[in-house]
């Protein structure tokens, strides 16, 4: 609750500012707001995530689907953040062929985002300039495997389980809330422990970096009228000249919010 509780002081701060007459003052106070509206919004995400996934309702939607066009749209947005903080991500895997597996292509969306973000926010700031992260596929003769491999901070083997715990941050006493809640790998776990024929192994080492490896069945080859086509827009900005769009919302709070944005 705390960043809902820090959003709500520097709203009351900028109106003060605004009927005080310093709008350099209250642009600064909003551009924290925002920050602290992102946190909020990014905690209560993975707290409904989890609680979603321990329900007992969720069932995973089996299909067969290339797998390295999803992980390039998994890592499409995850490199922005990478480059910002001097990150090399790579993907490794032989381009010149495809690589089928049967999973739920949302779900399994999900583990490998979680594992490359886990990855980026736990490099070691000591490795500046070194710090990389290598996203591999292997193929084995029945089984697909992902590799995560980054070269951070690295898990001390009596802390390898209980990284998979919800709320625990190891290095972070102060609960930085940049650095997330302590949620994403309880939702890995959660989601492997849900799909069918999917393990999911890891090995680390202090100061030397993480490697998680997640295995699933290879896909049924199938004709192409039976696969399923699942891909979004890649992130960035989209021209919307001369469209109309048509906005549905429920909630009366969030519609006038929208209307006043636009």
């Amino acid at each position: 609750r705390q960043p809902m509780q820090a959003l709500t002081n520097l709203l009351g701060a900028a109106r003060h500012a605004l009927a005080a007459g310093d709008p350099a003052k209250c642009d600064e106070l909003l551009d924290m707001a925002e920050d602290a509206s992102r946190l909020a919004r990014n905690s209560f995400n993975a707290g409904l995530d989890i609680s979603w996934l321990e329900s007992g309702f969720v069932q995973a939607d089996y299909a067969n689907f290339d797998l390295p066009a999803l992980i390039d749209e998994v890592a499409a947005p995850i490199r922005l953040a990478a480059d910002e903080r001097g990150i090399d991500l790579r993907l490794c895997w032989n381009r010149d062929r495809r690589i089928l597996v049967r999973s739920d292509r949302h779900l399994l969306g999900r583990v490998i985002a979680n594992l490359l973000s886990n990855a980026i926010k736990y490099r070691d700031p000591a490795k500046a300039g070194r710090c990389g992260v290598i996203v591999g596929i292997v193929c084995l003769p029945n089984r697909v495997r992902i590799d995560v491999v980054d070269n951070g901070v690295g898990i001390a083997e009596a802390d390898w389980a209980r990284v998979f715990n919800p709320f625990v941050q190891l290095g972070n006493e102060e609960r930085d809330r940049e650095k997330g809640v302590g949620l994403g790998l309880s939702i890995v776990a959660a989601i492997v422990g849900l799909l069918a024929e999917h393990r999911l192994d890891m090995r680390s080492r202090l100061q030397q970096g993480t490697r998680f490896s997640l295995e699933l069945p290879h896909g049924d080859p199938a004709p192409a009228a039976e696969w399923r086509l699942e891909q979004t827009r890649p992130p960035g900005p989209v021209d919307l000249s001369g469209l109309y769009a048509f906005y549905v919302e429920d909630d009366a709070m969030v519609r006038a919010s929208t209307a006043a944005l636009l």
